[in-house]
């Protein structure tokens, strides 16, 4: 069912979409809608969720794949810029502004992201020689990944440049700025 609803959250904003809209939308009651959901903002949360549990299952394929951190890196990050890039910018502003604890889920599974996965794949490449040993690869993250998704919110970057150029500009050549000499990505 959310499969079907976040894609009207996203079109329309979080907001301005009524649980009557969404129960017309999938044809059923607003009373069997209630049934699986106690409130609007419970949706949102569950929404939000939801997207996360689809962006985990792509992440396991990639830091499943036999190539190194760096790829890995590269590789989430392409996948998750191309996802922010094709959403509504209102749906995360909306989020930020009327559904506090849905929005503080979206912080959390951004910071675990960031801070777990995409950390731990830079130590493992800078403890195999990959990446200076000086970088301190949680600052590195903090300074060059961890706000990407709030850059992207800019309609105008992901209208002038594209996906590639963004992905490039973003991570590749700032993971380059780190790398050993010996090394290339």
């Amino acid at each position: 069912m959310l499969n079907s609803i976040i894609p009207i959250f996203k079109n329309y904003g979080v907001r301005s979409t009524t649980m009557a809209d969404i129960s017309n939308h999938l044809g059923i009651s607003k009373k069997t809608l209630y049934v699986h959901y106690k409130s609007k903002e419970d949706l949102v949360e569950k929404s939000v969720d939801f997207i996360f549990e689809g962006h985990h299952a792509v992440f396991n394929k990639i830091l499943n794949r036999e190539i190194s951190p760096l790829k890995k890196v590269i590789l989430m990050y392409r996948y998750g810029i191309r996802q922010l890039s094709t959403n509504s910018t209102t749906f995360y502003i909306e989020l930020k502004k009327y559904y506090p604890k849905a929005f503080k889920r979206y912080q959390h599974e951004r910071d675990y992201v960031t801070f777990t996965i995409v950390l731990n794949l830079l130590k493992e490449a800078q403890k195999s020689g990959d990446i200076v040993a000086s970088v301190d690869l949680r600052l590195f993250c903090l300074l060059n990944i961890y706000k990407i998704d709030v850059l992207l919110l800019n309609r105008e970057l992901t209208q002038e440049y594209t996906l590639a150029q963004i992905v490039d500009h973003l991570v590749v050549f700032n993971l380059k700025g780190i790398l050993e000499a010996k090394r290339k990505l």
